[in-house]
């Protein structure tokens, strides 16, 4: 028997064409406000919550690039020591 991936679950959602089909969602709920496109994005509530968040983690945000770009110069240097050395030993 061939499997079809795109195919819906088995169930009753199947014949009655549902558009949730692992019912998860609450059927009473018609609106959700991070759906409503007329709604100001800096006015939702998960973009402040983010945006409240990210005062407490600045400090370790720019810590966090400053240790990942000196380790990708050490990382580089390494290489270029690498195939220094290597040109080095096979030409010499």
């Amino acid at each position: 028997e061939f499997f079809d991936a795109h195919a819906a679950p088995p169930g009753d959602f199947a014949e009655a064409g549902s558009e949730d089909p692992w019912e998860l969602e609450d059927p009473h709920v018609k609106e959700s406000y991070e759906l409503d496109s007329s709604a100001e994005i800096q006015d939702l509530r998960h973009v402040k919550l983010v945006r409240e968040a990210q005062m407490y983690w600045q400090c370790y945000d720019a810590f966090t690039r400053v240790c990942m770009s000196l380790g990708l110069l050490q990382l580089i240097f390494g290489l270029c020591s690498y195939t220094t050395g290597y040109a080095l030993i096979e030409d010499g």
